[in-house]
């Protein structure tokens, strides 16, 4: 039997390998090279079913990605070939090769941006779904998007499979897998790299007994690449957040049991350190969050729905599209525990904004009695400062960081000027309040970041300042 022959032209500056990617009834891809198109140039290739999802992806060094690192078989177009079809011709273009990396640039931003405006009305468009208005509505959400025109659900669903599948978006010389409660700790070390043959490397190392393994990723997750075989068990979701305001990958998971999140960023894990108390669970929460959404991406599903859809077979078409209904019901039922995550953060940052301003304005109370002490009576001042307390004590969640440090300001030059009539030395209880108010002052510039994730949906990742920033 003779199957469809394609010519393709290739207009990019790269050559193009072609698969076809093939679903079988539980929804796993099998991907079988077809040929390779090169550059600037049009080949012939032959498919190898009357209905095919046929792949042309692209390795090398991506410039709108890195001007370094290596990545395998990016996607650049997705061609829905059925046996119906009078025409086998296709040119790829620039317009294809833009759509999948701002794909992956969308990927990005929501999931280090997941409470923002972006992320949120992209989860309810998908949880409102069916097959019949999937693709044109999610095609024409892109579409609105200034950054992410040119994407749509073709590029989206296999930058997504790509992800799930390839260490490539993953690579860094190393990541630093920490404890997440209790007293920080390293507890392992993760290192992804791809080489110029498109070989990649990856193994974790155990911190504490030295013992190495290799690991693999498959469905979105790390796992020892021999599960079971070694003396360390892995379990990580790789994501992207904010590190030193920048997006960056980072891991997610679970080392021997234990739980650890994993970021280039070496930590100070001194007794001395101010963050050796661990990260914040607001931070492992977006974290957590942000990573989830590796998990509802509708890739396999998706994919199933178009090869068994454009095969020419009416019973076909029609179950699946019963089966991507399914599918999308689960996805609805993900969603809404996702949304129950993000209220949950949303009530871990309120509560901790609160502890936080009411721990300065503790500190402020204590300036204030330092300078009735020093004064030996209550002034105008004085009672001024104290009211201003008191109304941001009454609501401390809507207390700006500008209102903090104005009143801290108001105390510490009153306390001062006190404190040089009476002749009274009070350095020792300022120096106290001081360094109280820089641990502050720094634990709450890690509050805004986390609190500030919010955007108006049309950005990309260099529009927005930090979010989460670890």
């Amino acid at each position: 039997m003779s199957y469809p022959q394609l010519t393709i032209t290739n207009s990019l500056a790269f050559d193009l390998d072609a698969y076809d990617q093939y679903s079988d009834s539980d929804g796993n891809i099998t991907y079988t090279k077809l040929g390779t198109v090169s550059a600037n140039s049009t080949g012939t290739i032959t498919t190898k079913h009357q209905g095919s999802v046929v792949g042309l992806v692209r390795s090398g060094i991506i410039s709108a990605f890195s001007s370094t690192e290596y990545y395998v078989d990016f996607p650049v177009a997705t061609l829905n070939i059925t046996a119906l079809d009078s025409s086998f011709a296709y040119t790829i273009d620039a317009d294809d090769q833009k759509g999948m990396e701002q794909a992956l640039q969308f990927f990005k931003y929501i999931s280090a941006n997941p409470l923002g405006t972006t992320a949120t009305n992209f989860k309810n468009l998908l949880s409102n779904e069916t097959a019949s208005t999937l693709e044109t509505d999610v095609n024409a959400y892109f579409a609105a998007l200034s950054s992410y025109s040119k994407c749509n659900l073709t590029a989206w669903t296999n930058v997504n499979l790509w992800l799930n599948r390839e260490f490539s978006p993953w690579q860094e010389a190393k990541y630093y897998l920490y404890t997440t409660t209790g007293t920080i700790s390293e507890k392992a070390t993760a290192s992804i790299s791809i080489a110029s043959n498109g070989s990649a490397t990856a193994t974790l190392t155990d911190t504490s007994s030295g013992s190495t393994t290799n690991i693999a990723i498959s469905d979105g997750t790390i796992t020892e690449q021999n599960v079971g075989s070694g003396s360390v068990s892995v379990s990580l979701t790789p994501t992207f957040t904010y590190v030193n305001s920048v997006i960056s990958p980072v891991l997610t998971g679970t080392v021997n049991g234990v739980s650890v999140l994993g970021t280039k960023k070496k930590q100070d894990t001194s007794s001395s350190s101010s963050s050796n108390s661990g990260f914040s669970d607001a931070s492992i929460v977006s974290i957590s969050i942000g990573a989830a959404f590796l998990l509802f991406t509708l890739g396999k599903e998706i994919h199933s729905w178009w090869s068994n859809r454009g095969n020419g077979n009416e019973a076909d078409a029609d179950a699946a599209n019963a089966e991507l209904n399914d599918n999308l019901e689960s996805l609805t039922n993900s969603i809404n525990e996702l949304n129950n995550r993000v209220t949950s953060l949303q009530e871990t940052l309120a509560q901790q904004r609160a502890d936080d301003v009411n721990s300065e304005l503790d500190a402020q109370s204590d300036m204030v009695r330092e300078e009735m002490e020093a004064s030996g009576s209550s002034d105008d001042e004085i009672d001024g400062q104290i009211e201003e307390i008191q109304r941001m004590r009454a609501d401390s969640s809507s207390v700006t960081n500008e209102e903090l440090r104005a009143n801290r300001a108001d105390i510490e030059s009153n306390l001062e000027v006190i404190a040089k009539k009476a002749g009274t030395n009070v350095s020792d209880e300022m120096e106290a309040s001081e360094t109280e108010a820089e641990n502050y002052e720094s634990e709450e510039e890690a509050i805004e970041e986390e609190q500030s994730i919010s955007d108006d949906g049309t950005g990309t990742d260099s529009d927005v300042e930090s979010d989460a920033e670890i």
